[in-house]
């Protein structure tokens, strides 16, 4: 009974509106006629106006402001409904049809002075052709009212818990923060089997900006000293900087930062990376066998569990086994973008490598950029 009344009504206010505007129309075009048969002569020609231009005008700018209204509504334009759409589409049509019909009914025509400036042309417009100069004015503020809505309306920004959505004609923007000191993190977006994306990751992050705290404080002890005397402490000759775990782009730490010759000075002091590469047997890791600071997706199907996280005894993802590899998408590179097609379907989760029980020591963020254009959709 609810739904039932609820479409009788909204019938009837359909029906109503439709009534409205056919009696508008309607009217204006029997004025058209009546006025070309003399009828109604009288009443124009003591007010010196076009009794054929008012009709005229009250007729085509109602069919155009009619029809740019259900254009509004197409893109979702909030406009008033029902009579008051009319009344307005109405006092507009008059309003247009009574300055075109006093302008059309001057007897004695006018000329614009050549090299006139704008304000003067303005001045002119508005004490000789009044008509022209508003329907200037209306047409510029509809262009500029529907240009805004119209953009409105292709273009929507949508945030969630993950990050910013923008939604394009035939294209979806993602923009999701990627925290280190966190394991695997949902980012919401949804890829279908065979679906190929644009991505793009920015940011800086270290696996241990915070381990080494004693020491930076030792160091900063010491530039303090440096400052006051111009002399570095001989233990600290030399060393600008105190020896941490470096700062990377998304492209992650360097094969050869692990191995002899160009270890990094932080992991050649520590007691288990000062082995040569041993990111490939490090059981800590998120992904074992892939360096710290590299990006790691994988693809979760709704009702599946959540991606493993490290234990003390054993990686989460093995990077040497086939199995493990085939789930994991590497989304660490030189150069951005990257096309990046998706092996099933299910919903994007993120990480960045690192150690899972020790993330509290990390800094910095990455951020990624995801697009997803609705052509390069798959259909599994």
């Amino acid at each position: 009974m609810g739904d039932d009344s609820s479409n009788q009504g909204r019938f009837r206010r359909r029906l109503v509106l439709a009534v409205l505007v056919v009696v508008h129309l309607a009217g204006a075009y029997a004025g058209i006629r009546l006025v070309g048969r003399g009828s109604l002569a009288g009443w124009f020609t003591p007010l010196s106006v076009s009794g054929e231009t008012f009709f005229s005008y009250l007729f085509v700018s109602g069919i155009f402001l009619y029809a740019v209204a259900a254009a509004l509504r197409c893109f979702r334009v909030p406009l008033p409904g029902g009579a008051s759409l009319v009344g307005a589409v109405l006092a507009v049509s008059l309003a247009i049809s009574i300055l075109q019909a006093a302008d059309a009914g001057r007897t004695t025509p006018t000329t614009i002075p050549a090299g006139l400036s704008l304000w003067g042309l303005m001045y002119v417009l508005l004490t000789q052709h009044p008509a022209v100069l508003v329907l200037s004015l209306l047409a510029f503020v509809a262009t500029i009212a529907g240009v805004y809505y119209i953009f409105r309306s292709l273009l929507t920004v949508e945030y969630s818990g993950a990050g910013v959505q923008i939604k394009l004609p035939g294209q979806t923007v993602y923009y999701v923060p990627i925290y280190p000191q966190v394991s695997w993190q949902p980012t919401g977006i949804v890829l279908k089997q065979g679906e190929s994306v644009s991505i793009e990751i920015s940011g800086y992050v270290s696996p241990g900006a915070l381990q080494e705290l004693s020491e930076l404080e030792d160091h900063m002890a010491a530039f303090v000293r440096y400052q006051e005397t111009g002399r570095w402490p001989d233990d600290r000759a030399g060393r600008v900087q105190a020896p941490t775990w470096p700062y990377t782009p998304p492209i992650g730490y360097l094969e050869e930062w692990y191995g002899p010759g160009k270890k990094l000075d932080v992991l050649a002091k520590h007691p288990i990376y000062k082995k040569d590469y041993f990111y490939r047997d490090d059981p800590l890791l998120t992904v074992k066998g892939l360096p710290h600071n590299k990006v790691i997706g994988i693809l979760r199907s709704e009702g599946e569990p959540e991606p493993r996280s490290a234990s003390l005894d054993r990686a989460a993802y093995d990077w040497e086994n086939e199995g493990d590899r085939e789930q994991l998408l590497l989304l660490s590179s030189v150069r951005y973008p990257i096309q990046v097609e998706a092996r099933r379907s299910g919903e994007l989760w993120i990480v960045i490598n690192d150690v899972d029980i020790a993330r509290w020591d990390n800094g910095g963020m990455f951020f990624l950029r995801l697009t997803q254009n609705a052509w390069r959709k798959g259909g599994r």
